[in-house]
């Protein structure tokens, strides 16, 4: 169960008939007539289901993670922390206008603010371009997927039209489309020659 694309398949065993020899009868024990794969269409419905849920709060996670460390106050060094020495700093002058040292601590602090905002700018910039990137892979992988799907279709049909078993194709298409529910939304329908038409976040593949 631990292996990818693994499907259990059961021999389906049928008798060879008996033989008549001198007024015996021999049976001739069985024959394995088909294997048959163990598949259950709600199970793998719930399957690719969880797998898109699992997917979308993963992604979620990790960029969020990413833009809170551009603001995180660690250190004192964050945005919350430079605005409120901003805000101490006007408190300060407050009491005694007319100070030079505490006019020029205001000054500074500004400074702080700007400089931290301008830093948490650029690292959420940063954090785009990155997850741009990322789009880009994960397009030509939803690509790629697709394709192999659409060739695992023309495969189990050409040999399941000869009398043929595809259990093996089969799980590696299962396997394939499991893939694109954890990238996004999926849903599939069987048509009667046995190819999986995939619906990938609305759009037909």
């Amino acid at each position: 169960a631990e292996t990818a694309g693994y499907a259990r398949q059961t021999a389906v065993l049928t008798p060879r008939g008996s033989l008549h020899r001198g007024g015996l009868i021999l049976g001739q024990g069985v024959e394995a007539a088909t294997v048959r794969s163990s598949y259950d269409r709600f199970a793998q419905d719930q399957v690719w289901s969880r797998l898109g849920d699992n997917g979308h709060a993963s992604a979620r996670a990790s960029d969020l993670r990413g833009i809170e460390a551009a603001f995180i106050d660690s250190g004192g060094g964050g945005v919350g922390a430079s605005v409120a020495a901003l805000f101490a700093s006007f408190t300060a002058l407050q009491s005694d206008p007319a100070s030079g040292p505490l006019r020029q601590d205001v000054l500074s602090r500004a400074g702080d603010v700007a400089s931290t905002i301008s830093r948490a700018a650029a690292d959420l910039n940063a954090r785009s371009v990155e997850a741009d990137q990322r789009i880009a892979q994960v397009v030509s992988r939803v690509n790629t997927l697709s394709n192999e799907v659409a060739g695992l279709n023309e495969d189990i049909a050409r040999l399941e039209a000869r009398g043929g078993s595809a259990n093996d194709l089969r799980s590696q298409r299962t396997a394939a489309v499991e893939e694109l529910a954890s990238i996004g939304p999926v849903r599939v329908s069987v048509g009667a020659d046995g190819g999986n038409t995939v619906i990938f976040a609305g759009h037909t593949l």
